[in-house]
């Protein structure tokens, strides 16, 4: 998986995103780990949709045009259960549950996304 990093203007949101681009990091997401580090993401491409099928924890769900504009938002998402389709979307971050509201992210903002080699 290649890693990125999330940022809002200059500030860093998560140093650590992971991209799933293959089919089985995009099937698998993060079912069946423990948790998810509050600092880091997935974020899946070409996807409008997530399932939380044998997840153990929930998710913070931030939905992406392909300018990266922050279409939906959904928070706390429970294992087990389906997210809403959000045609319009390009790609989803899944985050830790709390990121949404502790990053005070709203919908219309436009994020970027960095190679985490630009950073050093």
């Amino acid at each position: 998986m290649r890693i990125k990093a999330l940022f809002r203007g200059s500030q860093p949101l998560l140093p650590t995103l992971m991209v799933a681009e293959r089919f089985s990091e995009r099937f698998l997401g993060l079912m069946f780990q423990s948790e998810l580090k509050a600092n880091s993401g997935l974020l899946i491409p070409n996807c409008s949709m997530v399932h939380m099928f044998f997840m153990k924890f929930p998710l913070d769900l931030v939905f992406l045009s392909k300018e990266n504009e922050i279409l939906c938002l959904q928070k706390d998402l429970k294992p087990w259960h389906l997210s809403q389709q959000v045609p319009r979307a390009r790609s989803v971050i899944e985050v830790a549950p709390g990121f949404i509201s502790r990053h005070n992210c709203r919908i219309g903002e436009t994020l970027e996304i960095v190679d985490s080699a630009e950073l050093h």
